[in-house]
């Protein structure tokens, strides 16, 4: 058991093909999720501007941790999928007035959500089909 062998059965032979069935088995029997990289934001923003910001954080699948207030400025905590912080800089500065700012860091992989999902399949179909084209046309 756990990788035990002796000389009689265990080959290298015997090793790889045992391997081989194992990926098989994984690769039939597996359920397979598509992960994205998730980030740790931290917006520090003037208060009077917090109420925006959290709808749009919400926009963008935010998952809110908590929030402080210290002096007229509020800290959001939350857990923000990659790609969904694309061009957030730009909205960021427009909703405070060019007061906000914010730090992100990688945090964890999750699954995407089912939205993204079908979006990302529809794009792979139309890839795929491209590609068929493509190779149709070079053979004629």
């Amino acid at each position: 058991m756990g990788g035990a062998n002796h000389p009689v059965d265990s080959s290298d032979r015997a090793f790889e093909q045992c391997t081989h069935g194992a990926m098989k088995q994984v690769y039939e029997k597996g359920q397979w999720q598509v992960l994205e990289p998730v980030m740790s934001v931290e917006i520090n923003l003037p208060v009077e501007f917090q109420a925006p910001v959290q709808n749009n954080l919400n926009k963008r699948n935010a998952i809110i941790l908590g929030t402080d207030s210290n002096e007229g400025y509020t800290t959001i905590y939350c857990e923000v999928p990659l790609n969904d912080m694309f061009g957030y800089s730009n909205e960021l500065r427009s909703m405070t007035q060019g007061k906000g700012e914010f730090t992100m860091e990688y945090n964890k992989y999750c699954p995407v959500l089912p939205g993204t999902m079908q979006i990302l399949m529809e794009e792979y179909q139309k890839q795929v089909e491209e590609d068929r084209k493509l190779k149709q046309k070079k053979k004629n």
